[in-house]
């Protein structure tokens, strides 16, 4: 994964995503809203590409970043990534199911 030049200088750390199921790569978790996992250019096309009426039922796409795994002191590996300039947090989405079932549960 490429990650875009321009972005913070400060590393963020990465944590295993430990809601993962299934599948034969790891998923990682960026912050609360945000899971990085293994780029498939398939999948990124379908992401760029997929109809504006469909997209409030897809998970979001927040972009590229470049995950570096290094030894940490007491031996276990670090998963650290660098946001590009491009990387943005964004709201919860109007209309999405996440929203729709949050709204649901407080009523």
């Amino acid at each position: 994964m490429a990650a875009d030049s321009g972005g913070t200088n400060e590393p963020l750390q990465l944590e295993p995503f430990i809601h993962q199921v299934g599948g034969h790569s790891s998923m990682l978790q960026l912050d609360e809203d945000t899971i990085c996992k293994p780029l498939i250019p398939q999948e990124l096309n379908f992401y760029k590409t997929a109809p504006d009426k469909l997209k409030e039922f897809l998970a979001e796409y927040r972009g590229v970043i470049e995950v570096t795994f290094s030894e940490a002191v007491d031996g276990y590996l670090d998963l650290v990534a660098y946001l590009p300039s491009t990387y943005k947090t964004s709201p919860k989405r109007q209309g999405s199911r996440h929203n729709s079932l949050a709204e649901n549960e407080h009523k």
